[in-house]
Parts: structure tokens; C-alpha cells; sequence
């Protein structure tokens, strides 16, 4: 669980974040009908799950908790009235919540891994991509010289 000094933190730098990116929209309509601002409406909720322990896996730790949201996306659904302990408990003892560094580490590889395979096939397609675009160009100089030789000015 992330410390309460950094979870106070936390909450001001999202609040802060969060503010600009409301107020293009205005007052924003909540579940319950009612119109309110978020910024200073808005409910935290720690649940215990793995959080980093340095300053380069964060997103990792993003698509780690992204991966595990999805996984969830058929699990009971929760209203704003359901933030409970239960709810809370619900995530931390959850399967898709259950990773610790080691696991981090080795999707960081697998990333990686995934990264250079998807940067060979890429390199590939832009490769062909610029030789179909050169061809392109010089078949319309061809077309644009053609046309200009059949014109005369007398």
C-alpha cells in the first residue's frame, strides 16, 4: 500500500491534472443525475495492490494494471455508492491483481522483445512503403513530361 504522506500527494497532482481536463466540459453529470465538478468531488480509493519500487517501471506498472482491469471487465459491476472495503478487497484478492517485481521485470523484457520484433516488420513496411511512393512520383513526372511534350504554344 502506497504510504499516506505519498498517497495525499498523489491526489493533489491528479486533482491538478485531473482540472484542466474537466473543465473543457464543464460540469459533469455523475451516475446519480446529479451536476457537479469532479475536481474537488472526486473519491480516492487505495486498494493494496503492487506498486513500484524505483523510477523506471512505471509504465510498466500502467499496462500491468491496465492488463488487470481488463481481465476484470466481467466481474460484478460497481456503482458509486458500492466503494466499500469489500469492493476494495474484491481488487487486492484478486488473480488479475496478484504480480510482484520479478513479474514486472520479465514483461519489461517481453516488451522489449515485442518492441524489436514489431520495429524489423515495421522497418520492412516503410521500406516498401517509400519504394511504392518513389514509383508513384516517377510515374507522375513521366505523365506531367508526356503531357507538357503535347502541348505546343504557337
Amino acid at each position: 500500500m502506497i504510504p499516506s504522506a505519498r498517497r495525499s500527494l498523489l491526489i493533489i497532482a491528479l486533482c491538478r491534472w485531473l482540472h484542466p481536463e474537466v473543465s473543457i466540459y464543464g460540469p459533469v453529470k455523475t451516475i446519480s443525475g446529479k451536476r457537479s465538478q469532479i475536481l474537488f468531488s472526486l473519491s480516492t480509493f487505495f486498494a493494496a495492490v503492487p506498486y513500484q519500487n524505483n523510477s523506471w517501471d512505471c509504465g510498466v506498472f500502467v499496462c500491468r494494471y491496465a492488463y488487470g482491469l481488463f481481465k476484470t471487465r466481467n466481474h460484478k459491476v460497481y456503482t458509486e455508492g458500492d466503494f466499500s472495503e469489500s469492493f476494495l478487497a474484491a481488487i487486492t484478492n484478486s488473480s488479475e491483481f496478484s504480480f510482484d517485481m520479478g513479474d514486472i521485470a520479465r514483461i519489461r523484457v517481453e516488451f522489449g522483445t515485442l518492441i524489436d520484433r514489431l520495429s524489423t516488420s515495421y522497418k520492412h513496411w516503410k521500406e516498401e512503403k517509400r519504394k511504392k511512393d518513389e514509383k508513384k512520383d516517377d510515374d507522375l513526372k513521366l505523365v506531367k513530361e508526356e503531357s507538357a511534350e503535347g502541348v505546343s504554344f504557337v
